[in-house]
């Protein structure tokens, strides 16, 4: 019955496997952790994912598959790409790429409905 975790400042490289098996959790956050990698399936219940402060180059496929997402706060990472998958969230208002290796924002970016905020 969790709905919010946050584990910030922590020395975490992956995401724990236990994670994925939160079907309630609508808000978790890794902020600055030591993330270099998430291989694990996030539950689809996300609403808020926050990954700021991290060593993350690429991003999972199966972020699409985060239906309800509505803030997803990527600053300082290492991302050079977005994964195409992402523009199947729809709910997303929020979205902070700032201090990455991105040279471009995807086509696909500007189609969604309820982005309003784009750091």
């Amino acid at each position: 019955s969790l709905e919010i975790l946050f584990l910030l400042a922590n020395r975490f490289e992956a995401v724990p496997p236990q994670v994925s098996s939160l079907p309630s959790l609508r808000m978790l956050s890794f902020k600055s952790c030591r993330l270099k990698v998430i291989d694990v399936p996030l539950p689809v219940s996300l609403k808020w994912l926050i990954l700021t402060d991290n060593r993350l180059a690429e991003l999972p496929h199966q972020l699409g598959e985060l239906k309800e997402m509505r803030k997803l706060m990527l600053s300082n990472n290492r991302l050079g790409a977005l994964p195409r998958s992402m523009a199947a969230l729809t709910e997303l208002e929020l979205l902070r790429l700032a201090n990455n290796r991105l040279r471009r924002l995807p086509e696909w970016l500007h189609a969604l409905p309820l982005l309003g905020r784009l750091a």
